[in-house]
């Protein structure tokens, strides 16, 4: 919010506040901004953090002279040298064996703080959704590789076409090999090969689509009848596209988000896609919302309104508003009930309708 609201030690009621106090605290807000979609960007950094591995660090440092806050996995920013530094260090590439160091900061000089999600076992630990479903996910994609390899095998592919032999007789022509001896050249088999072959390198390639050439005696050939070409089934195996199902619909069970959100299932539309139920957000949100203002708030906004001399920050809270966020509850089949029976005016009724008492008769 611009300007901070103070309440009482039961969230009761508004206690007052000097403009001065409301200056400084909004100051100190706006200092959490990076130099990638400022606050928002900060956000969501840190609750795809909390979500994968479960913790994260909020880094704040001087660039060039300007504050700068961003958002760090505990892989990449670590404390070294006995606590006394923070390294940033840089992505691994290829083969490298040994972790780079981008740049170093002194402890004194910087402002680290971790956010993360306690294991039950031990708090200190950190834990997530995806750890939990570990397995699982494991699971779907040793079955989603099994899927391809199906999908790009040969005996997956259009089928056999039966030629006589006859004909790679008349096409094919002696060549000298490298041991001297004659050897037999057939480019329509040599070309079946290439074009197989960049079949499975890009499966979408009109190469995938030709089938495998066998010849046969030309007796044994007149014996296949009009059948020339045997084809494979197309079809993947079932029972594999029954088990990855299953398993996705674990993994949408087991993590910390509604289930009809990860399987595509919310009814919602293109205007309501972004809005969630109130309960949803409750029971999945809410709580890793909590987590992130109360690490703000005891170690990022307290501090510094303390080294702003501001009297009791502890006052003060970094909080957030979910109301563009949650879809209001449907009160319109209640209101209707209760009209019916009097319970309401007609005032109340409309209101509830979303229709303007200009509309009234």
């Amino acid at each position: 919010a611009a300007e901070p609201a103070i309440m009482d030690p039961d969230g009761d009621t508004e206690m007052s506040y000097t403009a001065q106090d409301a200056v400084l605290v909004s100051e100190q807000i706006a200092r959490l901004s990076g130099p990638q979609g400022g606050q928002s960007e900060i956000m969501r950094r840190i609750g795809l953090q909390l979500f994968v591995p479960g913790e994260g660090l909020l880094f704040g440092r001087e660039d060039s002279g300007i504050e700068r806050w961003d958002v760090y996995s505990t892989e990449e920013l670590v404390l070294a040298e006995a606590g006394r530094v923070w390294q940033l260090r840089e992505a691994p590439s290829g083969q490298q064996s040994t972790t780079r160091i981008r740049e170093t900061f002194s402890r004194d000089d910087v402002v680290g703080i971790r956010i993360w999600r306690s294991h039950p076992r031990y708090s200190e630990w950190a834990d997530s959704p995806m750890r939990a479903t570990e397995m699982i996910l494991d699971e779907l994609l040793v079955l989603t590789k099994a899927i391809r390899a199906v999908a790009l095998s040969r005996t997956a592919g259009p089928g056999i076409f039966f030629l006589p032999s006859s004909l790679r007789d008349q096409w094919a022509s002696p060549q000298s090999g490298d041991n001297g001896q004659a050897q037999v050249d057939d480019p329509f088999v040599d070309d079946l090969i290439t074009v197989t072959t960049a079949a499975i390198a890009d499966p979408g390639v009109a190469a995938a689509q030709a089938p495998h050439v066998v010849y046969v005696p030309a007796s044994v050939y007149e014996q296949i009848g009009a059948d020339k070409l045997v084809q494979w089934s197309r079809n993947l195996d079932e029972i594999m596209q029954t088990q990855r199902e299953s398993l996705i619909r674990r993994w949408a069970t087991a993590v910390d988000l509604p289930a009809e959100v990860m399987t595509g299932l919310a009814d919602s539309n293109h205007w309501t896609a972004w809005q969630i139920p109130e309960e949803a957000f409750r029971a999945h949100y809410a709580p890793a919302a909590n987590i992130i203002v109360d690490a703000l708030t005891t170690r990022f906004l307290w501090p510094a309104l303390k080294e702003a001399k501001v009297t009791e920050p502890e006052r003060f809270v970094i909080w957030y508003d979910p109301t563009a966020l949650v879809a209001p509850t449907d009160q319109s089949k209640n209101y209707t009930e209760a009209f019916d029976r009097y319970v309401v005016s007609n005032e109340a009724y409309r209101r509830a309708l979303g229709i303007g008492e200009d509309e009234a008769p």
